[in-house]
C-alpha cells in the first residue's frame, strides 16, 4: 500500500504563478483547490472509482470490499 498527498499549491510563493495567486492558503493548503482522481483496480478493470478531493488530503491505493446489504424492504444499499 503506498500513500500520496494532493499537492495543489506551491510551496514556493511566486506572485507571478496563478497558484501563488489564492488568497485562501493557510499552511499551504487551499481552502478553495480540489483535485479528482481515479483509480483503476489493476486486478480488475471493471473497478473504477473516482474521488474529489481536498489540497493536501492523504489518500492510499487500497481498494475497501463493499458488501451489498438488504434494507428490508426489497432495496439494497451498498456499505
Amino acid at each position: 500500500m503506498a500513500s500520496y498527498t494532493l499537492k495543489l499549491t506551491p510551496t514556493l510563493v511566486n506572485l507571478g504563478t496563478e497558484g501563488s495567486l489564492d488568497t485562501s492558503v493557510s499552511g499551504g493548503v487551499s481552502a478553495q483547490r480540489t483535485g479528482y482522481i481515479e483509480v483503476v483496480d489493476s486486478t480488475n478493470l471493471q473497478k473504477r472509482m473516482v474521488w474529489e478531493m481536498n489540497d493536501g488530503t492523504v489518500f492510499n491505493d487500497t481498494f475497501e470490499t463493499l458488501t451489498t446489504t438488504s434494507n428490508g424492504s426489497g432495496g439494497f444499499f451498498i456499505v
